[in-house]
């Protein structure tokens, strides 16, 4: 009878739950997970700031198209192109340039600057005469991971 007591009192105590075992199991695999998914997930926003710069780009790009089939050259100001630029949400508008062969890529015709939050430069879009783009970075490791082609080094 004694037996069959401590049986029953031992039931009454073994909670159903995790071990702490597993639990430590459990948290590993989530680390593991976070690990491999943080940076995919930082590339894949950096992706899409980046398609903000395109858009600016190619909108900069056409307007410099039509400046240069009205007015025979290529415009030298930003100011003298016949688009409105909104501020950007992730690049500096302020350091939009127009490039008219005097960089060492001679079809470089414009390039942005992709800045954090303290103004410290990332890297730099550059859009080529034809729509491709290039970036620029120290290091060039952003620029790859992002799928742009570098030339040179900003």
């Amino acid at each position: 009878m004694a037996k069959k007591d401590n049986k029953n009192r031992n039931k009454r105590f073994m909670l159903p739950g995790m071990t702490l075992l597993e639990i430590m199991v459990v948290v590993i695999v989530i680390s593991v997970l976070a690990t491999l998914a943080v940076p995919r997930f930082y590339i894949f926003v950096e992706r899409m700031r980046a398609k903000e710069a395109e858009q600016i780009l190619l909108a900069v790009l056409a307007a410099m198209n039509r400046y240069e089939i009205e007015n025979g050259t290529l415009p030298t100001q930003v100011s003298d192109l016949d688009i409105d630029l909104r501020a950007a949400d992730n690049f500096d508008i302020s350091s939009l340039t127009l490039h008219t062969g005097d960089l060492c890529d001679t079809d470089t015709r414009s390039s942005i600057k992709r800045v954090n939050q303290s103004g410290q430069e990332i890297y730099c879009l550059s859009i080529h005469e034809k729509g491709g783009f290039h970036c620029y970075a120290l290091p060039n490791d952003i620029c790859h991971r992002l799928g742009y082609s570098t030339l040179g080094q900003h």
